[in-house]
């Protein structure tokens, strides 16, 4: 009976057990980090065709990772071309209005409310022009808004401004809603236009500046990696 040394013992269950040890721990080693490396990521996202990939934070598909900064706004509401006339006319009559009823305050004073004594100051109120200030961008909103088309805020400022010029003109008796000697309805009447314009302007600025901004893109998304 042969005898086997007991160092050669050893050194053949170390050889045996050896590799498989080493591949077995490389190999949970390596699942670990897979697994710690998915959990690292924040938002997951969903390779498609094409190179495609979805990120459900933005709900955006894009090719090669590369997402746009933010949505593209679509500015505007509805095209339907009888909603639009609609809108249209309402903006036209509310700026008609507002423009009478600001011409028609032109001439209001402190005593006009009771609160002059004689001999006081009698001074005119700037009801107008504040007016003017506030409801005429408003008007602009509301043309754009519900149009989807900036051109479209032009009706209801060509319409005050309809209004104001023909009451600075004299009528048949010669008579003048807006005389040269009252400042409150010459700051409307030069006002009002103004403002109009400075709030066209920014919806305007606004939609050409929101493309390129959109167009911006951010770092590749992080993308699923087969193993």
């Amino acid at each position: 009976m042969t005898k086997r040394k007991p160092g050669t013992a050893a050194r053949a269950d170390q050889s045996s057990t050896g590799p498989a040890a080493e591949a077995s721990t490389g190999a949970a080693a390596e699942a670990s980090t897979g697994a710690s490396s998915d959990e690292s990521v924040d938002a997951p996202v969903n390779a498609g065709a094409d190179g495609e990939v979805f990120a459900p934070d933005t709900g955006f598909t894009v090719p090669d990772g590369v997402a746009p900064v933010g949505k593209a706004e679509v500015a505007g509401g509805p095209f339907d071309l009888p909603l639009t006339i609609v809108a249209l006319v309402v903006a036209v009559l509310l700026a008609l209005l507002l423009a009478v009823f600001e011409a028609f305050l032109v001439p209001l004073r402190v005593s006009d409310l009771g609160f002059s004594e004689p001999g006081g100051w009698n001074w005119r109120l700037p009801v107008s022009p504040v007016l003017a200030l506030v409801t005429n961008p408003l008007l602009v909103w509301f043309a754009i808004r519900s149009t989807g088309r900036p051109l479209a805020a032009l009706l209801p400022a060509g319409a005050w401004c309809v209004v104001w010029v023909l009451a600075a003109a004299p009528t048949a008796e010669r008579d003048l809603i807006l005389t040269d000697d009252n400042w409150v309805g010459l700051l409307t009447l030069l006002g009002g236009p103004i403002v109009f314009a400075v709030a066209i302007y920014r919806h305007v600025l606004r939609r050409q500046l929101a493309p390129s901004a959109n167009s911006k893109a951010t770092p590749l998304a992080p993308r699923s990696v087969d193993r």
